[in-house]
């Protein structure tokens, strides 16, 4: 049992800004979905990877849906759809020791998102998950058409947030994107676990 908080969060903070991918959820969920089908269906991981990578900056704002993301690896392997939706759908996990502590910090702080994550995705994420039960919004790349580390997906949250930088404490596993927050004036938190391995 987990006797010390995961997070030490300063007096002034009225509003906590969280990644999703890395944190709340466990990171690389795209490549364990790529390992499971390559084992199911023995399409190499790194073919699947070239086909998709052109498409991840389109996808994650919104440019194309989740079918155009897929498309070409539909079309090369003549599968259906459903099937690397669903591979995916099933890969993705919540981390419940930070889930349990994120569930409480919400009964006494504002609990925004601030993450990268292709629309469809985060409505799965929000739903499968019943976020709602513990964030108040959702500052998210695919429903705004821009991504972190972009200064203007900093300057959204502190309007949704509608608190000043100095009382928002951020927590990201992307020492980049806490760069640039700092430079609003958030108060950050890197945070950093072990996954088990991808094999």
């Amino acid at each position: 049992m987990r006797s010390r908080k995961l997070f030490e969060i300063p007096n002034n903070i009225t509003t906590i800004a969280l990644d999703l991918g890395g944190v709340l959820f466990e990171e690389l969920t795209l490549n364990f979905a790529f390992k499971r089908i390559e084992r199911d269906f023995g399409i190499k991981e790194h073919d699947l990877e070239n086909l998709l990578k052109p498409k991840y900056n389109s996808f994650y704002v919104s440019d194309i849906t989740e079918n155009q993301f897929w498309s070409d690896v539909v079309e090369t392997y003549q599968l259906p759809l459903s099937v690397f939706k669903q591979y995916y759908r099933e890969t993705v996990a919540i981390v419940p020791f930070v889930y349990v502590e994120i569930k409480s910090l919400s009964k006494q702080f504002k609990v925004i998102s601030l993450n990268n994550e292709p629309k469809e995705w985060m409505d799965f994420r929000i739903k499968q998950f019943n976020l709602n039960s513990i964030f108040d919004s959702y500052v998210c790349s695919g429903y705004l058409g821009y991504q972190k580390p972009e200064d203007k997906i900093f300057t959204k949250f502190i309007e949704v947030a509608d608190e000043i930088p100095q009382n928002i404490y951020y927590i990201d596993n992307s020492e980049n994107n806490l760069m640039v927050a700092e430079k609003f004036g958030f108060n950050t938190h890197l945070f950093q676990t072990i996954y088990p391995p991808l094999d």
